[in-house]
């Protein structure tokens, strides 16, 4: 992906290449972290790439250690949640706190009838923060259909 990105040297982007360097040491030695990579990209120029080996896992099956580089794709699952709340925070600006009140069912008025037992209380804060209420369980294996990622997976409306 990275022949997609022009590069630049860190400065070139207004970044310092002294700091870059020590990003990926500081990763590798926080294990609990199992970074597969880290991108930096300012104003459209990729000014900093570095891939790691970590633990990872395919639908629940565990692959054991992988090496990453540029040419493999990579399933994002989490990480996506934390970069939707910062295009969130950058989209709110000044509106922040107002806006993280704003009742879901207020944004998705075509879901209003999924609001039974509380749901109507739930928030864009909640919703970025993670903390619906809502049921979730990830812990029953993936090849079992009650696991609740597979069951939205397969779902014919997602939001539903």
């Amino acid at each position: 992906m990275a022949e997609d990105w022009q590069a630049a040297a860190p400065e070139e982007a207004g970044l310092d290449s002294g700091i870059l360097a020590g990003l990926a040491p500081q990763f590798e030695a926080w294990e609990e972290a199992n970074l597969h990579a880290a991108l930096i990209v300012r104003h459209g120029r990729l000014a900093y790439e570095h891939y790691f080996t970590g633990q990872d896992e395919r639908w629940g099956t565990p692959l054991g250690q992988v090496a990453y580089d540029a040419s493999m794709r990579h399933d994002l699952r989490s990480v996506t949640k934390s970069v939707i709340s910062l295009l969130a925070g950058c989209v709110l600006g000044g509106q922040g706190e107002a806006a993280l009140a704003t009742p879901v069912f207020d944004l998705f008025p075509e879901h209003a009838d999924l609001a039974s037992g509380g749901e109507e209380t739930m928030t864009l804060g909640h919703l970025l923060e993670m903390s619906t209420g809502l049921v979730w369980d990830e812990d029953i294996p993936y090849s079992d259909p009650r696991n609740s990622e597979r069951m939205m997976t397969v779902a014919p409306d997602r939001v539903r």
